[in-house]
Formats: structure tokens, C-alpha cells, sequence
């Protein structure tokens, strides 16, 4: 392996293939305490992992659905544009025509 972790009545230390350590040391006074080390702690841990990734899903899930919403009043809001300069087209043109038909008239 890449590392390996090495645990004495005093300390744990991680070492890694380069022979480096890699700056985890944990003291432990007796062996009941390194026994903290054991399957249970790891469930708990993999148990505190789970619930912190679902929570940041659900965090994710939430932000992805404003995204979308916010892209739908988007939308709107440049079709309500779109029609606006359409209806000012209109307008303009609406206003060409009457200026050309009082110069007709003149």
C-alpha cells in the first residue's frame, strides 16, 4: 500500500511509501483507548459521512431547483422584452405612416 498506519500503546503514527511520515499522530494512554480504533467507530464515522453527503445533495438538489427557477423568470422576462420592442416596432412604424401620409396631405 501507499501508506500504512502503525499504532502502539502510545501513538499512531502514518507512514508513507516514501518513508515520510505523514503527520498524524494520535496519543493514547492505554489499550482500551486504541481500541477506540475499532469497527464501530468506523460505522459511525461512514454513518457521520453519509448523512454529511445527503445533506449536501439535498443542499445541491434545493440550489438546482432555484437555478431553474430563476432560468423560467428568466425566460418570461425576456418573451415580456421581446414583445415589448415588438409592440415599439409596431408603433414606430404606425408613426412613419402618419407622418407620410401628412406630407401626402401637404
Amino acid at each position: 500500500p501507499a501508506c500504512w498506519t502503525v499504532y502502539t500503546i502510545h501513538h499512531r503514527e502514518t507512514f508513507c511509501n516514501t518513508g515520510a511520515r505523514s503527520g498524524i499522530v494520535c496519543m493514547v494512554n492505554t489499550r482500551s483507548q486504541l481500541k477506540m480504533v475499532d469497527n464501530a467507530d468506523l460505522l459511525a464515522l461512514l454513518a457521520e459521512m453519509k448523512k454529511s453527503m445527503k445533506k449536501g445533495q439535498e443542499e445541491m438538489k434545493k440550489g438546482q431547483e432555484e437555478m431553474k427557477k430563476g432560468q423560467e423568470e428568466m425566460k418570461k422576462g425576456q418573451e415580456e422584452m421581446k414583445k415589448g420592442q415588438e409592440e415599439m416596432k409596431k408603433g414606430q412604424e404606425e408613426m412613419k405612416n402618419g407622418q407620410e401620409e401628412m406630407k401626402n396631405q401637404l
